[in-house]
């Protein structure tokens, strides 16, 4: 049976493993931190030599470069600083010289420093400016050395670099300081890239050279490996820029190969030939490795046994008087040498003017085709459409003109157009319909018109203005017019050109002119002695003399219109003749109207006693009233004899219109013959407007008053005057007027009106017809003694007696 706790034996044994298991672990323990240190020493020379290999790459491929010398171990290289190209002076050579004469100063800033002459051949020279003096426009330049590399040249200055694996690690030389960069570097491997870079490091080392198959030399790569029990390799390719390949000697003055010589044609031309345009010299310059020159002919010239290399062709515009002249240079710049020819092509061309078209006023689209054109040195057309079209014209003259477009015609701003090399004008072409305008004038009319009419215009184009007399001013399309007038109330037109032509921008004036139009009115004398004439007086809408002498017919033209010809009595050698009829009316229309006068001796005042048979017989008087002036007035005056009676009648178309009884004076109208009257009467026309009732619608206050109240209506008028105021002595007399237009609608009992103070009548409806008023008296008929010239026939007392008047 086994107690609880442990045994010396047990005790004993487990002291010793537990020095063993300590043992153990501190064995464990140091060799884990042995390697750690290890590890991070080896992380640092890993970091160092990646970061040596990034450096060895940015010393590689920063900027342009000339590889001098390379090999697995060790690379010379030259990194160059600013680029300064050089340009020889016209003239200037370089041939087994160190002096060169370049254009400017470039190289001021270079002067007694260390530089490489890089051609643009690939070879290169290291050198030393010594001397740059400033000479005019140019330099002199004098280096250390000969210059004499073929191509064009360009000058560096540059840092002298070395890479190199030594049993100490990379040593990196610069400008002659070599340093040790990488200790802990044990293997340094370079080889060349031709061609594309791949990035690929063979593991077959390859020396660098400048050429490889025919291929150049485009990157480097690289591979840096440390020691140590852990070594790491950082490897890398860096791009090279190199510019020159073959390194000349200083002084050294390399024949030139007879397959590096070249040579360059060179054609200065005028529109692709040799005839320039007159007084004008071209200066063309021509600069290269070996030559710098200018051709001052229209010309093909060839230039021979040229170094090989880049050479470069200007040529500057030219200029005569108004004209310039720019060249088109191909070919340039040319690479001459090694079995090559160059060719540049320098041709000249007249710079052209340039114009601008600006087209408006059409519609879009146009409705014609049509072209904006010019001519001149050079005939060139622009189709015809709104908008702002370019074009470019040899300098001179030239017309430009444009072609309607259906009814559209242009105005052009700039139709003589001058155009020189430095032009650049706009020219404005604007289309529209032309037009030109019409003047109406018109006169005659009274202000307003007596109605409505108008004046019309047809055409291309309509127009119509009312009929009032002034000017008014139209403005039509082109084309031919025909001008038409109403006639407005009584006014008829005359028309000056019925017809008319309106041009572009032309301006035509047509005058109408209203009048009451005239007729012929011949009036005839008969019955004077040969030689004799009556001046006879004519009245109506115009008034005038008209002498006519016997025998003869004398025409004139009047107004239309209703006139009264009255004739006087006319004494020839004394005898009397009496004028039949004393006075008359006519009614003068378009076709015309005539009236006789026949004069007879006047045989006494035989009056109607014993063998007389009357007098003051013959034709009525008349007179015309136009339509509206309807009021006849006839005054009566007894004078004596107040107990007679007096019978009158007012008969219209021989019928009577009028019957009065006996009465007091005043005595009215009555159709009873027989009855002697003594006195006189007179007619007086009124121009009123229509009446009603017998009592005025509208009453002249000059003529006639308002009824007064309890006057039953009647209207009492002051004579004015007298037409015509006839003395009746003895038989019968009649007096007529005639109202006018010509139509009848007939007198009633109810149409006149017999007023206190005389007779008044007012035609109702304005009717028309002939009115006479008959003076019936001394109407008996037998013998009785002569009466004396103061002495009237008293029929009713068989018996002479005293005129009252």
């Amino acid at each position: 049976m086994k107690k609880h706790g442990f045994t010396l034996i047990e005790i004993l044994i487990g002291l010793a493993l537990m020095t063993l298991v300590f043992a153990t672990v501190t064995v464990l323990i140091t060799r884990s931190a042995q390697a750690g240190r290890q590890s991070s020493v080896q992380a640092a020379a890993n970091t160092s030599v990646t970061k040596l290999g990034e450096q060895l790459g940015r010393d590689l491929s920063s900027g342009q470069v000339i590889l001098q010398a390379a090999g697995q171990r060790r690379l010379d290289l030259l990194r160059l600083g600013a680029r300064t190209p050089l340009t020889l002076a016209e003239g200037a050579s370089r041939k087994n010289t160190s002096r060169l004469t370049v254009k400017g100063n470039p190289l001021a800033a270079l002067s007694g420093k260390p530089v490489v002459v890089v051609s643009s051949t690939g070879d290169y020279l290291l050198t030393r400016v010594a001397q740059v003096t400033p000479a005019g426009a140019n330099s002199e330049v004098v280096f250390s050395c000969l210059v004499s590399l073929p191509g064009n040249l360009s000058v560096y200055p540059f840092t002298a670099l070395s890479l190199e694996e030594t049993a100490s690690g990379l040593r990196r030389t610069e400008e002659g300081a070599a340093q040790i960069v990488g200790s802990n570097v044990q293997k340094v491997r370079f080889e060349p890239v031709y061609g594309t870079v791949t990035g690929v490091f063979y593991p077959t080392p390859m020396n660098p050279v400048s050429h490889h198959a025919g291929e150049r030399l485009s990157a480097v790569n690289y591979a840096l490996t440390s020691g140590g029990e852990h070594p790491i390799t950082s490897a890398g390719t860096a791009r090279l820029s190199l510019v020159g390949l073959r390194e000349r000697g200083c002084n050294e003055n390399p024949a030139a190969p007879a397959n590096n010589l070249g040579k360059l044609q060179v054609n200065v031309l005028y529109k692709g030939g040799t005839t320039g345009p007159a007084g004008v010299t071209p200066g063309v310059g021509v600069s290269g490795p070996s030559t710098s020159s200018n051709i001052n002919t229209w010309t093909r010239q060839t230039f021979e046994n040229l170094d090989a290399g880049t050479y470069s062709v200007s040529a500057p515009s030219l200029t005569s008087g108004e004209r310039i002249y720019d060249a088109t240079v191909t070919g340039n710049p040319a690479t001459v040498g090694n079995g090559k020819q160059g060719t540049v092509n320098v041709n000249y061309l007249v710079r052209k003017g340039k114009i601008t078209l600006d087209i408006s006023g059409l519609p879009s689209p146009p409705p014609a085709s049509g072209a904006v054109r010019f001519s001149g040195p050079e005939n060139l057309s622009v189709p015809a459409q709104n908008g702002t079209p370019q074009v470019e014209l040899t300098p001179g003259d030239y017309a430009v003109t444009a072609d309607p477009i259906g009814e559209y015609e242009p105005e052009i701003s700039t139709p003589n157009l001058h155009v020189t090399s430095s032009t650049n004008d706009t020219i404005t072409v604007t289309y529209g319909i032309p037009k030109g305008s019409v003047n109406l004038q018109i006169t005659g009319l009274p202000t307003p018109p007596p109605a409505t009419g108008y004046v019309q215009v047809t055409g291309p184009e309509s127009k119509t203005i009312a009929a009032q007399s002034g000017t008014t001013s139209l403005t039509l399309k082109r084309g031919e017019y025909t001008v038409t007038a109403d006639q407005v109330g009584e006014y008829e037109p005359s028309i000056s050109s019925s017809t008319v032509t309106v041009g572009k921008n032309t301006s035509t004036t047509v005058t109408v002119s209203y009048a009451i139009p005239s007729g012929p009115l011949a009036l005839t004398v008969q019955g004077l002695p040969a030689g004799n004439s009556a001046a006879l007086s004519v009245s109506g809408p115009v008034s005038q003399t008209v002498t006519v002498a016997s025998g003869t017919t004398q025409t004139v033209n009047l107004q239309q219109g209703n006139y009264t010809i009255t004739a006087p009595e006319v004494t020839v050698g004394g005898t009397k003749y009496l004028p039949s009829p004393a006075s008359g009316t006519v009614s003068l229309g378009k076709g015309g109207a005539g009236h006789t006068v026949t004069y007879a001796a006047d045989a006494g005042n035989t009056g109607n006693g014993p063998g007389g048979n009357g007098g003051n017989m013959g034709n009525p008087p008349t007179t015309t009233l136009k339509k509206g002036e309807a009021m006849l007035t006839v005054n009566y005056d007894s004078q004596s004899l107040d107990a007679l009676e007096r019978f009158w009648s007012l008969n219209a178309r021989g019928q009577a219109l009028w019957d009065y009884s006996q009465v007091e004076s005043p005595r009215p109208l009555s159709t009873t013959p027989g009855i002697p009257a003594y006195g006189s009467f007179s007619i007086l026309v009124r121009s009123e407007t229509p009446y009603a009732l017998g009592v005025p619608s509208t009453v002249s206050t000059e003529r006639c008053k308002q009824p007064d109240e309890g006057s039953n209506g009647e209207v009492v008028c002051t004579r004015l005057g007298q037409d015509f105021s006839p003395q009746l002595s003895y038989g019968s007399g009649f007096l007529s007027m005639t109202v006018s237009p010509e139509k009848y609608q007939g007198f009633t009992k109810e149409t006149l009106e017999a007023l206190a103070g005389g007779s008044l009548f007012m035609l109702k409806d304005q009717s028309v017809g002939v009115i006479n008023l008959t003076f019936n008296g001394f109407g008996s008929t037998g013998g009785g003694a002569q009466c004396a010239p103061d002495e009237v026939w008293d029929t009713f007392n068989k018996t002479c007696t005293k005129r009252w008047f």
